[in-house]
């Protein structure tokens, strides 16, 4: 699921001037023309620039009609609301034809509903062609075929999303996810992540590529006139020529698609790199091609994302949601920079994906000195450990993480010193039922100086961490960390004795560490 980021505006507001005579004379002509209008949806052939010209004038004039049509309906509904007011004492015979009324208001109510449908499909069709034929020019991908679209409301939007997000993230992993993010201090105590990220998304969306359906989906009252509204279509559409090319849907942007023990949120993490950071590069391209000057200047306020939800989320999530657009950029376009030395390179991420977040950081260990990371494998200790322990959840944290992590209670500086050397790492949250916890970590770097750095950051972090729960007035966690080398391995809890446990079994594991 790929989400296309806009604000929506309201609906134009009713206007009229005509008559309650002119309305009952030409209601019922209205009416009927208004529900034979029919929209074609048709293939179209290659025109020349003559005949484009004279086709979008056609377009333009169906398109004026129907909204006039929309207008002279909602015109008569109020004009005969003002004739027959539903207030006062009305003999039999009044009582009747005030029903009658009432009726015929009702009926042309659904007319002005199903015109109103009519006009936004068909501007969004229009909108849709136009931008895709400009964006797979300037992709340099012909359309393999024309992209399907489906009209939401608000409310199927929202139901939408919240289905996804949970099949993305199942309520228990969405629980374990707030747990760890709250640890490694990126959110605060008592977040609600589910309803952090809703808010996200329905603030944010005002459509979206589903590469499941293989349709785009575009909110019903999304302001298609707006430039910047279809400034953010091109990136969607881009998206649906992606996926009739490299199928978007059997990508590691989707966690089944990992083949390895536990979930590796760093690979799907890159992958969603390259999708959106091509998508945001042809963005660019273009608003430049089709923006005015003034637009163009004020582009990156109207891309600041800053509505309501957005603003009031913790600083390290928005940075989590924003690093697939803005990183994937810088390493889409630092390939695309290399492609007159190596032709074919801007293409090869589709095929042959990054495998972590650092080759995303770190361009030139994805296609100068590959650098892919060191699988990491942790065997589910929970029935070595007392009765009642449950591992939720195993994933890979990765340099993305590590940065935000070390940038919250070490500042910049420290930070970069302590991410950049990562070579793979796992981690893993257990559970007991009552209420106990478990985190273990087991990290690897290039060298034992790279992990001699990380250790001796982690070691701040400790402290900054402790710092917060006694602020809460929650009690401190149990910690042990170890280094043998280029290996880390942190084991933190609510009581030392599975602390020690899961310590000493990881230790024996992280010695059959394959390194690369």
């Amino acid at each position: 699921m790929t989400l296309l980021l806009a604000a929506c505006a309201p609906r134009r507001p009713i206007q009229t001037d005509s008559t309650a005579t002119e309305a009952s004379a030409t209601a019922s002509a209205v009416a009927e023309k208004a529900e034979s209008v029919e929209i074609v949806k048709a293939e179209e052939p290659d025109y020349d620039a003559e005949q484009r010209r004279r086709l979008a004038e056609i377009r333009q004039r169906r398109y004026r009609l129907l909204e006039r049509k929309k207008r002279r309906l909602e015109e008569q509904l109020i004009a005969w609301g003002v004739r027959f007011p539903q207030t006062g004492l009305f003999v039999p015979y009044q009582r009747d034809q005030l029903a009658y009324w009432d009726a015929k208001i009702e009926k042309m109510q659904s007319a002005i509903q199903t015109l109103e449908k009519l006009v936004d499909e068909k501007a969004i069709e229009v909108t849709v062609r136009e931008i895709s034929g400009q964006t797979a020019k300037l992709r340099r991908l012909e359309l393999k075929k024309k992209i399907e679209f489906n009209t939401l409301s608000r409310s199927e939007l929202m139901g939408y999303l919240m289905k996804a997000l949970d099949k993305e993230i199942p309520p228990q992993e969405m629980q374990a996810t707030e747990f760890i993010l709250t640890h490694i201090g990126l959110t605060p105590f008592d977040l609600n992540l589910r309803e952090v990220l809703l808010g996200f998304y329905t603030d944010q969306v005002g459509g979206l590529y589903d590469d499941e359906s293989k349709k785009l989906y575009v909110m019903e009252d999304f302001p298609l006139k707006q430039e910047l509204s279809r400034v953010i279509l091109a990136h969607e559409i881009c998206h649906a020529i992606q996926d009739q090319y490299y199928d978007l849907l059997n990508w590691e942007i989707h966690p089944n698609n990992i083949d390895e023990e536990g979930g590796n949120d760093d690979r799907a993490m890159a992958a969603a790199c390259v999708a959106e950071g091509d998508a945001t590069i042809l963005m660019g391209e273009w608003a430049a091609q089709n923006l005015s000057i003034g637009v163009l200047l004020d582009l990156p306020k109207y891309l600041s994302l800053n509505q309501k939800a957005m603003s009031s989320a913790p600083q390290p999530l928005i940075d989590m949601f924003i690093f697939p657009y803005m990183s994937g950029m810088y390493f889409m376009q630092t390939l695309r920079l290399e492609e007159f030395e190596r032709p074919g390179l801007y293409e090869q991420p589709f095929m042959h994906r990054p495998e972590s977040t650092e080759q995303i950081m770190h361009p030139e260990k994805y296609y100068i000195f590959p650098d892919p990371p060191t699988p990491v494998t942790l065997v589910d200790i929970s029935k070595s450990l007392d009765d009642g322990w449950q591992r939720e959840l195993t994933n890979v944290m990765g340099e993305s993480m590590i940065k935000l992590m070390f940038n919250q209670c070490c500042g910049v500086e420290t930070a970069y010193d302590a991410h950049v050397g990562w070579d793979g790492d796992r981690l893993e949250l257990y559970r007991h039922t009552d209420g106990g916890w478990l985190f273990g970590w087991v990290t690897v770097w290039d060298s034992p100086h790279d992990a001699e750095q990380f250790q001796a950051a982690y070691e701040q972090k400790i402290e900054w961490h402790k710092q917060r729960c006694a602020d809460a007035g929650r009690p401190e966690p149990f910690g042990s960390m170890t280094r043998n080398g280029a290996v880390v391995i942190i084991a933190e809890g609510s009581a030392r004795e599975p602390v020690e446990a899961w310590l000493e079994q990881a230790q024996k594991q992280a010695a059959n560490i394959d390194f690369k």
